[in-house]
């Protein structure tokens, strides 16, 4: 296999790697004790109360580094920037967010093949999203998307980072919560799955163009396989590595405001067919998410 070959099933592999849920009563207290009112604090939960379509823009890079022995070292990045709008409408006990870019733009460099690029013209429809109030995402409708797309990435993938896991109840600064996260993804003949375990913590409060946000900060401990053949070619990969991530939430109107991240993941991949075991592959992926404006 010439190098231009293992080059294009690498990109289609790599897409997936940028892409990559008892009570009881208290005993009644004596009549002549004192009420203790206990603090009230934020309530953090997702779900506006009524129709809102927000307006973000989104960033998000990837940089990859992989030393395929004989074919020496194999050097991927990939940028995707836009602007997205989301419309959230109250569903029940959950919330719809129809998202869709209304500007995009992208490429995967490669240094063993060509440059792939693709535009808002490659992405043709709406994804559909369902989330609860802790920000438990369920994919609805995929987005209808060019090959040149799949290869470079998912605007689903983009709009689920968007979302970050809340308790849904009201909290103190300072308290913590962890969510285990399982997001799968399949295209091109790859299949990928995540499993991340998020810690985040009320950190504080910060002032905003008047609004008051609040302040969570998240570490993620991830850890992503990927397995299927394309371009005629096996690929198997195993990844582990961590995150840090802040959002500013916006608790009023229980949107997010900015949210950014900052990860990087190592491991193995084999390639049976060549002859290829345990190449070694390292990965930093940057994303970051600002709010323009809600209506």
């Amino acid at each position: 296999m010439n190098r231009a070959t293992m080059g294009a099933a690498l990109a289609s592999v790599i897409a997936c790697t940028a892409c990559a849920t008892a009570g009881g009563s208290a005993p009644a207290a004596p009549t002549a004790a004192p009420r203790v009112v206990a603090p009230a604090g934020t309530l953090l939960t997702w779900g506006p109360q009524a129709p809102i379509t927000a307006t973000y823009r989104t960033n998000d890079s990837t940089k990859i580094s992989v030393q395929a022995g004989p074919a020496g070292t194999i050097d991927i990045t990939i940028g995707m920037n836009g602007t997205a709008t989301l419309a959230f409408a109250p569903s029940g006990d959950s919330t719809r967010i129809t998202a869709q870019f209304t500007e995009f733009g992208g490429e995967v460099k490669n240094s063993m093949g060509p440059t792939i690029s693709v535009t808002r013209a490659d992405i043709s429809s709406a994804s559909v999203l369902s989330i609860d109030k802790r920000g438990s995402v369920n994919v609805v409708q995929k987005a209808t998307v060019s090959s040149r797309m799949a290869q470079v990435g998912s605007a689903e993938t983009i709009f689920r980072a968007m979302i970050a896991r809340l308790p849904g109840r009201s909290v103190m600064k300072g308290e913590s919560w962890v969510d285990t996260v399982t997001a799968t993804d399949a295209r091109e003949g790859i299949s990928s799955k995540i499993t991340s375990v998020v810690t985040s913590t009320y950190a504080s409060d910060t002032t905003v163009d008047g609004r008051t946000l609040q302040v969570i900060r998240s570490t993620s401990a991830n850890n992503l396989e990927i397995a299927g053949t394309t371009q005629g070619v096996e690929i198997a990969q195993k990844l582990a590595g961590n995150s840090q991530l802040t959002t500013l939430f916006d608790a009023q109107r229980r949107i997010a405001v900015e949210r950014s991240e900052a990860g990087d993941m190592k491991g193995t991949m084999d390639m049976p067919a060549m002859g290829m075991t345990g190449l070694s592959i390292a990965a930093t992926a940057k994303r970051h998410y600002t709010l323009v404006s809600a209506l």
